[in-house]
């Protein structure tokens, strides 16, 4: 229990690195497969953060099955987890980067607690309806490519990998969590 709360305490230490773009932030995420596999509980830790982006997004539509919204929607959030770090295992490789993996995936996946604190309020601010269109808009612009910027900080630093690579890898990462979000909106 003792290792965990170490671990843990690291992994808030690293956060803070992260967000002051610090390259020795990683130092806070050890490699190895436990620590890697433990850091897929942020997914657990978000996921009340999820149910509420899914709530929002029930009240304001008509859904005309709400059990078969909400599975799809669960399934695209254990997916939206899982693909990116599945999708890197052949890039890690490729680049001779599989050292660094279980690292930048754990940072990767902690990182997710920040993501989700900021993009949820904004999501939320959204759905208020005295709020203009366009300043809903222009926010959540800007909210998303801060965050594209941290991720961008992460693989570059993570993974060690050229900027046009990082930069594509954002990109790569981004669409697959549309395509993700948006096939589990038109299965629905």
């Amino acid at each position: 229990m003792r290792r965990l709360t170490v671990e843990f305490r690291l992994v808030v230490v690293g956060l803070k690195a992260i967000l002051r773009f610090q390259p020795a932030a990683f130092l806070c995420f050890p490699g190895g497969m436990g620590p890697f596999l433990r850091s897929f509980i942020a997914a657990l830790i978000v996921s009340p953060l999820q149910v509420l982006i899914v709530w929002a997004e029930m009240s304001s539509q008509t859904i005309d099955d709400p059990q078969r919204y909400i599975l799809f929607q669960a399934a695209a959030y254990v997916l939206g987890w899982l693909a990116y770090p599945l999708l890197l295992l052949p890039v890690c490789r490729h680049f001779d980067r599989s050292g660094r993996y279980t690292t930048y995936v754990s940072a990767f996946n902690w990182f997710q607690l920040v993501e989700y604190g900021v993009v949820v309020p904004v999501l939320l601010l959204g759905t208020i309806p005295w709020l203009p269109p366009a300043l809903t808009m222009v926010l959540w612009m800007v909210t998303v490519l801060t965050l594209m910027v941290y991720e961008w900080f992460l693989i570059r630093r993570g993974l060690e990998l050229e900027t046009g690579t990082t930069a594509a890898l954002v990109i790569i990462n981004f669409l697959l969590n549309l395509l993700i979000s948006r096939g589990a909106e038109v299965l629905t």
